[in-house]
């Protein structure tokens, strides 16, 4: 296993960036190559010891890069923050950093971080940096004072320089949201950028995504028309009482997870798969029904893992995450990777989950204000 050039080249941009500025930002679409990327530009460094913060799935695939690090690096997942010690490291490079990206108040783990990464070089890396707004950029960058916002001492005082504060309606309430910025955000941004592209990677393979429809049998679909009906229904001898709009999402997603289900993906899908679902009892029963395939978390495990050598990849259910489809869509494509790919989605016609995939696909978040009361 060697670099590829567009790795060495990148890597060598990142350094420069990070020496000069203190901070880089590599943005790389999925499967790219930013992982080793970021090693690369950390072994230019003259750091010694290097901490890496990245999704626990993910760790395992940092690790299969270990050849290439010459320094120390401890490689660990977001949650161990508060037992690490600042003192220890000396560069500090954050993955997936558009977790750090929610708007107003910093959150917990951004407090913590930044404990960690003030006073040092930080490289952060993502496929999908702005997902929901460039405003987002502030707590990425606000955990290191080499941040071209750190003057800005907090979200709100920075929103008021870059942002154009919007109004929405929820529950009869007028609430503020801060995700429009202003042009000018691009000027303080530019120069922290590196960008990486699937065709820097040399990657031409070809996606597609196949929509399976699952027609449910008939006592199943009265039982999911009754309680769209009525919120009420008796489910194999007992009452269900859908008493909230998100109990009675989470119950028709079980009712559409049926037998239905398990019976089609024993007659399509054969050899080496991958099943990726929503709902933790969804996977448990998929892991005893299939154990010759692996089951994954469709939010869990959305980033930082490489499906490539599956024969087959199916979304049993979808996570309700807009920003996270693409990373989904992309966990079947590797450098290495040169046939063409297919993702299989299963959905009721009309259903919830046909709901959900056309609202994530769309790269908006599924909630009760998409969700539509339609019969199956």
């Amino acid at each position: 296993m060697k670099p590829l050039p567009h790795q060495i080249e990148k890597s060598v941009e990142c350094y420069d960036i990070l020496k000069s500025k203190g901070l880089v930002y590599l943005a790389g679409e999925v499967r790219s190559g930013k992982t080793l990327t970021a090693i690369l530009t950390a072994e230019k460094s003259k750091a010694k010891s290097i901490l890496v913060f990245t999704k626990k799935a993910a760790i395992e695939g940092w690790m299969k890069f270990k050849p290439f690090m010459t320094k120390h690096y401890h490689i660990t997942n977001y949650e161990q923050v508060s037992k690490l010690d600042r003192d220890d490291y000396d560069l500090v490079i954050v993955d997936e950093a558009h977790n750090l990206a929610a708007v107003g108040k910093p959150s917990k783990r951004v407090r913590e971080i930044r404990t960690l990464a003030y006073n040092k070089p930080v490289i952060l890396l993502s496929g999908t940096p702005a997902a929901e707004t460039k405003a987002g950029y502030y707590h990425q960058m606000y955990i290191t004072k080499y941040s071209p916002f750190d003057q800005w001492k907090n979200f709100y005082r920075f929103f008021d320089v870059f942002g154009v504060v919007g109004i929405k309606w929820l529950a009869g309430r007028q609430i503020k949201e801060y995700k429009k910025t202003k042009p000018e955000i691009d000027v303080y941004l530019e120069d922290y950028f590196v960008t990486m592209t699937q065709a820097d990677a040399g990657i031409k393979v070809e996606q597609e995504e196949v929509l399976h429809y699952i027609e449910l049998d008939e006592p199943t679909k009265a039982i999911y028309n009754e309680l769209l009906t009525h919120q009420v229904a008796t489910i194999n001898g007992e009452e269900v009482v859908c008493d909230t709009d998100m109990k009675l999402r989470v119950t028709l997603h079980q009712l559409e997870f049926s037998g239905a289900h398990i019976q089609y993906i024993k007659k399509n899908f054969k050899g080496k798969v991958a099943l990726m679902a929503h709902f933790i009892a969804q996977q448990k029963l998929l892991e005893l029904t299939y154990p010759e395939f692996d089951v994954f978390s469709s939010n869990k495990h959305k980033e930082g893992v490489d499906l490539s050598m599956y024969d087959h990849f199916v979304i049993v259910s979808n996570d309700y995450s807009g920003s996270g489809h693409l990373q989904r869509m992309q966990r079947n494509v590797n450098i290495n990777n040169t046939k063409a790919t297919k993702v299989h989605h299963l959905l009721v016609k009309n259903g919830i989950s046909d709901q959900v995939y056309k609202a994530v696909s769309q790269k908006k978040d599924f909630n009760n204000s998409v969700f539509e009361r339609k019969r199956i």
